[in-house]
C-alpha cells in the first residue's frame, strides 16, 4: 500500500458516460480497486440490506451492520476492511447530478461519516428507486429521453438517501442565510485549502467581511473558521503521510506552504505528533 507515490484519484469517466454507475453488492468479491487506498471525485452511496461489512474512510472505520446506509464524499480517502455475506447496492454519482440543496446536507456530515439505518417503508423506496434507476441504464431505449429519465431518478434516489440522514442527524429546520454562508465556507474550502490561508481571504471571496463570516460559521459549527482551515489541511497532511511516500518537505509544498519547519511546528501544534512520527506510527 505504501509504496506508491500518490493516492489514486477515480472518475466515472471510466464506468458510465451518464455520470452514475450502480453496483449489485450481492455476491460479489470486492475488485482490487476497492480493497485499496483510494480517492473518488464523485459521491457514492452504500445500502446495504444484509450482512456485514466495515470501511475505512480517512482513518475512521465505519461498520455497516444488517440493514444500513452511508455515504463516501468526494476527496475522501477510503477503502473497504472486510465484506461478509454483505448484501445491497454501491452507487456512485457524479457530484454535478446532486442538488446544491442536497450536497448542503451531506456537507455538513462530510467529516462525520455516519451511518443510517432506515424503516422498512423507506427501505422499499430506496430499492425500487435503484432498482428502476438501474433498469434505465442497463437497457437503454432512447438515448435523450433516457437521459431525462435517469436524471430525474438520481435526483430522486439522492433526495432519498439525504431526507433519511436530514431527518435523523440534522435539526428539521429551514436553511436560512447563515446556513447557505457556512455551506459556501465549506465547499470554497475543499477547493483552495491549498492555496488560501486566511479567514479573511476566504470572507472576500465571498463578499463578506472576515468578522461576519466567522461569526456565522461559529454559530452554526460551534468552531471558528481558522479551525476548520486548519482541519481539512492536517486531513489532507495525514492522508498524503500514511497513504504516499512522499518527504515531509514534498507534503509541505503540496499543501502550500513554502517553510516545511513552519509546517511542520503547525502539525505538531495540532496532532501533537510530528509528521515522521505520525507516519510511523500509523503505519505499525
Amino acid at each position: 500500500m505504501h509504496s506508491k507515490k500518490d493516492i489514486p484519484v477515480y472518475n466515472l469517466e471510466t464506468f458510465s458516460k451518464r455520470g452514475i454507475f450502480i453496483r449489485n453488492m450481492s455476491g460479489n468479491i470486492a475488485s482490487t480497486r476497492v480493497k485499496q487506498a483510494h480517492r473518488d471525485e464523485n459521491y457514492i452511496f452504500i445500502f446495504q440490506e444484509s450482512g456485514t461489512s466495515s470501511l475505512m474512510i480517512d482513518f475512521k472505520e465505519i461498520k455497516l451492520d444488517n440493514r444500513v446506509a452511508c455515504c463516501i464524499f468526494p476527496g475522501q480517502v477510503h477503502y473497504e476492511i472486510s465484506n461478509f455475506e454483505s448484501k445491497g447496492y454501491l452507487i456512485a454519482l457524479d457530484s454535478d447530478l446532486v442538488p446544491d440543496y442536497v450536497r448542503n446536507i451531506f456537507d455538513q456530515l462530510y467529516s462525520i461519516n455516519i451511518t443510517c439505518e432506515f424503516d422498512d417503508g423507506w427501505a422499499m423506496k430506496i430499492k425500487n428507486t435503484i432498482q428502476l434507476l438501474e433498469l434505465m441504464i442497463l437497457n437503454p431505449q432512447s438515448e435523450e429521453y433516457d437521459f431525462n429519465i435517469i436524471k430525474f431518478l438520481a435526483n430522486a434516489l439522492v433526495n432519498l438517501f439525504a431526507g433519511t440522514f436530514d431527518q435523523k442527524f440534522q435539526k428539521n429546520e429551514n436553511s436560512d442565510h447563515s446556513e447557505t454562508l457556512t455551506y459556501q465556507f465549506k465547499k470554497l474550502l475543499q477547493k483552495e485549502f491549498r492555496t488560501i490561508k486566511s479567514p479573511k481571504d476566504y470572507a472576500g471571496k465571498l463578499n463578506i467581511s472576515a468578522a461576519y463570516l466567522n461569526q456565522v460559521v461559529k454559530k452554526n459549527t460551534g468552531m471558528p473558521l481558522s479551525y476548520w482551515i486548519q482541519q481539512e489541511i492536517i486531513l489532507e497532511a495525514k492522508r498524503l503521510l500514511f497513504f504516499t511516500t512522499y518527504t515531509v518537505k514534498e507534503i509541505a509544498f503540496n499543501l502550500g506552504y513554502e517553510d516545511p519547519a513552519y509546517f511542520s511546528r503547525l502539525f505538531l501544534k495540532l496532532t501533537g505528533l510530528t509528521p515522521l512520527s505520525f507516519r510511523e506510527n500509523s503505519r505499525k
